[in-house]
C-alpha cells in the first residue's frame, strides 16, 4: 500500500488451523502481504523481459529524434526555432500523456492502458510520416509523446504493484538498463538512413508499437492490486474474478504451490490466494479524490511539492542535455562526434543503472536522490567551465551527468510508486510527472535557440 503505510508482519496475522492438513488458512491479508509472500521469481523475470522491450522502444522513440530533426529542418526549410518546437513537441506530449493516462489507467486498468498507448505510438508515427506541414508534424510528435508518457508511467506503476516490496527497487532500477539499449538502437538506426530520409527514420522508429501491443496483452495479466480496488468499488469480495486469477498466475509461475505443504505463518498468505477460507482485505479508502490526497496538508509540503520539484529538475537537465547535443556539435564543427557522444551517454547510463540497482534498497531514497542531483550538477558545471579549454573533457563530464541522471530517475520512479496508495497511485504519479515535463520543454527549446545565437 505504499512506503508511507505500515504493513502488518505476517507473523502477527491472525490465523487458524485446518484440521485436515494442519495448514493455516484463516485470517485477512492485504494484497501486499500476498505479493510479498509469493516473492519474486519467473513471473517477475517475465515482466522484466516484456517491460524491458517496452522501455527499449520508448528510448528509441526519444533518442532517434535529434538525428531526424536535422534532416527535417533542412528538407522542410524550417527555422531553428521551429526545429526546437518539433523537439519540444515530444515533451509536451509527455506532459499531456502523464496527466491524461494517469487517470485513464486508474479507471480502465494498467494492461489495457499499456496496449492502447503502444498502439497510439505507431498510429501517430504513421501520421507524422505522411504529414506535409509543420503543425501536422508537431501534432504527431505530441501524440507520440503522450502515448510514450502513458506507457512509461503505467509500466512502472504496474511493476511496483506486482513485485514484492523487498526487491521492488532493484527490479525497477534494472528496468532502466533497457533505456540505454534503446539509445544504442537509435544511434544504430540513424546510421542506416541518410539525412534526406528523415521521414523513413522517424516512421521506422515508431513501428514497434504494432508488435508490442498484442504481446503485452497476452503475456501479462492485469495488475492484481488494481483489480482488487475495482472489486472493492463494485462492492464485491476483493479477491473475486480476475483478481484471484492474477494472483494465481503469479503464484503458480513462481512455483509457490510447493510451499503449501509446509504449515506456518508465511504459508497463510499463500493459502489466501488459493482458498476461500482466507480473505484479502479491501484496499484503504482514499480521501474524496486524487487532488485531495495529493494536496492534503500532511502530503503537500512533505511529499508532493518536493517530488514535483525533483521531477521538474530531472526533466530540465535530462531532456535539454540530450536533445540539443547533436545540433551543438554540428554548430561547433564536431558533428562527427555526435554518434560517439550518444553511445557514451548510453554506456555511462547503463553503468549508472547497474550501480543504482546495487544500492537502491540499501540506502535511504532521499539521501540517494540528493547525492545523485548534486553529483550530476557538478558534472554539468564542470563541462560548461571546461568547454573553452578542452572539448573532449567537457563532453565527457556532460556525458557523466547521464550516469547520475539515471540514478535520479530510478529513485524517482520507485519513490513515486511508494508514497501514494493504490487507489490513486497512477493518477498521483501522473500529476507529479506531467506538469513537471515543462522543464524538458524549456531546456529543449531554449537550448536549440541559444545554440544559434
Amino acid at each position: 500500500t505504499g512506503m508511507a503505510s505500515h504493513i502488518v508482519p505476517l507473523l502477527e496475522l491472525p490465523s487458524k488451523k485446518d484440521d485436515s492438513d494442519g495448514v493455516e488458512i484463516g485470517g485477512t491479508y492485504s494484497v501486499s502481504d500476498v505479493v510479498d509472500a509469493i516473492g519474486d521469481g519467473p513471473f517477475q523475470i517475465r515482466l522484466l523481459v516484456v517491460f524491458g522491450a517496452l522501455w527499449t522502444y520508448l528510448a528509441l522513440l526519444a533518442a532517434v529524434q535529434p538525428f531526424f530533426v536535422d534532416g527535417m529542418i533542412d528538407r522542410l526549410e524550417l527555422t531553428s526555432f521551429q526545429g526546437g518546437v518539433i523537439s519540444a513537441s515530444l515533451v509536451v506530449g509527455l506532459i499531456l500523456g502523464n496527466f491524461t493516462f494517469g487517470f485513464f489507467a486508474d479507471s480502465v486498468g494498467r494492461r489495457r492502458t499499456l496496449v492502447i498507448c503502444l498502439g497510439l505510438t505507431s498510429v501517430a508515427g504513421a501520421a507524422g510520416y505522411y504529414s506535409q506541414t509543420f503543425w501536422g508534424l508537431a501534432a504527431a510528435r505530441i501524440v507520440v509523446g503522450a502515448s510514450s508518457g502513458g506507457t512509461s508511467m503505467t509500466m512502472n506503476t504496474y511493476f511496483a504493484e506486482m513485485c514484492p516490496s523487498r526487491s521492488r527497487g532493484r527490479y525497477l532500477s534494472i528496468l532502466h538498463v533497457f533505456w540505454t539499449v534503446g539509445i544504442a538502437a537509435a544511434v544504430q538506426l540513424s546510421s542506416q538512413f541518410e539525412q534526406r530520409e528523415w521521414r523513413l527514420m522517424m516512421g521506422t522508429s515508431c513501428a514497434g508499437g504494432i508488435f508490442l501491443a498484442p504481446l503485452t496483452h497476452f503475456l501479462i495479466p492485469e495488475s492484481a492490486r488494481w483489480l482488487i480496488v475495482q472489486n472493492h468499488l463494485a462492492n464485491l469480495t476483493p479477491d473475486s474474478g480476475e483478481a484471484s486469477d492474477a494472483l494465481l498466475w503469479m503464484a503458480k509461475e513462481n512455483r509457490c504451490s510447493d510451499l503449501l505443504t509446509f504449515p506456518g505463518p508465511v504459508t497463510a498468505a499463500f493459502v489466501s490466494a488459493y482458498r476461500p477460507q482466507a480473505s484479502l482485505a479491501p484496499p484503504p479508502d482514499a480521501p474524496s479524490g486524487v487532488l485531495s490526497r495529493v494536496l492534503s496538508g500532511d502530503q503537500l509540503l512533505s511529499v508532493t511539492l518536493p517530488l514535483w520539484g525533483c521531477f521538474f529538475m530531472a526533466n530540465y537537465a535530462g531532456y535539454g542535455n540530450f536533445m540539443w547535443m547533436n545540433e551543438f556539435l554540428a554548430q561547433t564543427g564536431h558533428k562527427d562526434l555526435a554518434k560517439l557522444e550518444y553511445m557514451v551517454f548510453a554506456a555511462v547510463e547503463a553503468v549508472g543503472v547497474v550501480l543504482t540497482t546495487v544500492v537502491i534498497d540499501k540506502a535511504e531514497r532521499r539521501t540517494l536522490l540528493a547525492a545523485a542531483f548534486l553529483s550530476g550538477g557538478a558534472c554539468i558545471l564542470g563541462g560548461v567551465l571546461l568547454m573553452e579549454y578542452s572539448l573532449y573533457l567537457a563532453l565527457f563530464l556532460i556525458a557523466m551527468n547521464a550516469f547520475f541522471e539515471q540514478a535520479v530517475w530510478c529513485v524517482l520512479y520507485v519513490y513515486a510508486g511508494e508514497v501514494y496508495p493504490s487507489t490513486v497511485r497512477n493518477s498521483a504519479t501522473g500529476l507529479a510527472m506531467g506538469p513537471t515535463r515543462i522543464g524538458g520543454v524549456l531546456s529543449t527549446t531554449l537550448g536549440l535557440s541559444l545554440i544559434h545565437i
